[in-house]
């Protein structure tokens, strides 16, 4: 997995099209003093990853070399990072060059495991909790003969006795590596992989791991590349991660996935969980409680939101016109791990010791409302319906029905 910063991209690599790779490199090697940039190349989503290792140096060439009989001054009054000001300098050089025309380039953006971004001043449950009363039946019972399969991108998984045989893994490496001590986000995939289950309990789950399981975090081309790879297996892909932009427009690299993706399979995401943000206090954290969240703002995704046990909007939910369902997202019960668990200190927020979980968890999120949404479609694919139809039949449900999932313009006075 590649290195990520404190910002919401990966400092030094940015994404260009396939075809566009000519010309783009054109413009590097064409600097007075090289830069050698390293290509890799996914075929999966026809894109290239460049990696510049002095960007700063880069940014700096770049932008005087075009600085010269420009039309256009390429000095910013507000300071850029150098990553931005190189991929400015190329849509500006070939823009001069070829009548307009600029290149299909973007940044590699970093994306969090959107529990995380609950911390940032929104309220709600920051941590899973393990209290007595935490039920959520026997998971572990084999499924019909037509199984519908489930992929699901996110941390390394704790195999939970409850799934047994109930999941498709074929890496080893995919499992958590056993420790005295595991962080608190490191069991999020198999909280995830509990709740679709308690909604369907008869699919399989393919499990990849995407999202460091310490850090909470992923690149925008990990990501999409095991969206592509793992699409092409399963009905439903459940995407309980997130990441947002500074000018609200969908990455390059995650737009690039779902077009390579079939409409036959449905993409879950989670919504995410600034609703109730009022600043930016986080640098990952998106700049308002109405930015949009990607992927689950695209409108090829199924946005899903989340609600308490009363049937209102959790605060942390975001109230946005591109969220398609509501789901059960506060005070979750599902499997976690077992073992001591570390809690990561943030901004604003006391303290906690580390805590011994017995393989079972309550949390709160929209990753876990995605989950439940998940699991109500995938129940929903059976012989004679596709998983299209069974969408449908899903943002078909009236708020308040006892499944607990609903359409959200239904669940927030619309649509009647």
């Amino acid at each position: 997995m590649s290195s990520t910063n404190a910002q919401p991209w990966v400092p030094n690599e940015f994404v260009v099209v396939r075809p566009h790779l000519a010309v783009v490199m054109a413009e590097l090697n064409g600097l007075p003093q090289p830069i050698h940039p390293r290509c890799e190349v996914s075929s999966f989503l026809d894109l290239v990853l460049v990696s510049i290792d002095n960007v700063e140096r880069a940014a700096l060439q770049i932008n005087g070399a075009l600085g010269q009989g420009s039309r256009c001054d390429c000095r910013q009054a507000q300071p850029e990072h150098a990553i931005d000001r190189v991929i400015r300098a190329i849509r500006e050089s070939c823009r001069q060059r070829y009548g307009g025309w600029v290149p299909v380039v973007g940044k590699n953006r970093t994306l969090d495991g959107v529990h995380t971004s609950q911390h940032v001043g929104i309220g709600g449950t920051a941590y899973p909790s393990c209290p007595d009363d935490v039920r959520i039946g026997d998971l572990s019972r084999g499924g019909s003969a037509d199984r519908v399969t489930v992929g699901i991108l996110d941390t390394g998984f704790w195999p939970h006795p409850q799934l047994k045989g109930r999941f498709l893994m074929g890496e080893p490496e995919l499992y958590l590596p056993a420790a005295d001590r595991y962080p608190h986000t490191a069991g999020h995939s198999t909280f995830v992989a509990g709740v679709v289950l308690q909604n369907s309990p008869d699919v399989d789950l393919r499990i990849r791991s995407v999202i460091d399981a310490a850090g909470g975090t992923a690149t925008a081309w990990d990501v999409a590349n095991e969206m592509v790879q793992l699409a092409r297996s399963v009905d439903v892909l459940n995407l309980s991660l997130a990441c947002s932009t500074d000018d609200g427009e969908e990455p390059l690299v995650l737009a690039r996935a779902i077009e390579f993706i079939g409409v036959d399979t449905i993409i879950v995401a989670a919504a995410g969980n600034h609703g109730g943000m009022i600043q930016r206090s986080d640098p990952r954290a998106p700049m308002s409680a109405a930015a949009p969240i990607w992927p689950a703002a695209s409108s090829r995704v199924v946005a899903v939101g989340a609600h308490g046990r009363n049937g209102e909007r959790a605060q942390f939910s975001p109230e946005v016109p591109w969220v398609d369902l509501s789901a059960p997202g506060e005070d979750v019960d599902s499997l976690y791990l077992e073992g001591m668990v570390t809690f990561e200190a943030r901004q604003g927020e006391p303290p906690q010791s580390d805590v011994r979980f017995d393989g079972f968890a309550r949390w709160s999120g929209t990753s876990f409302a995605a989950a439940a949404a998940t699991g109500a479609i995938a129940r929903r694919i059976r012989p004679g319906t596709n998983p299209r139809q069974a969408l449908r039949e899903v943002l078909a449900l009236p708020r308040g029905n006892p499944e607990g999932v609903w359409g959200h313009q239904l669940a927030s006075g619309g649509g009647d």
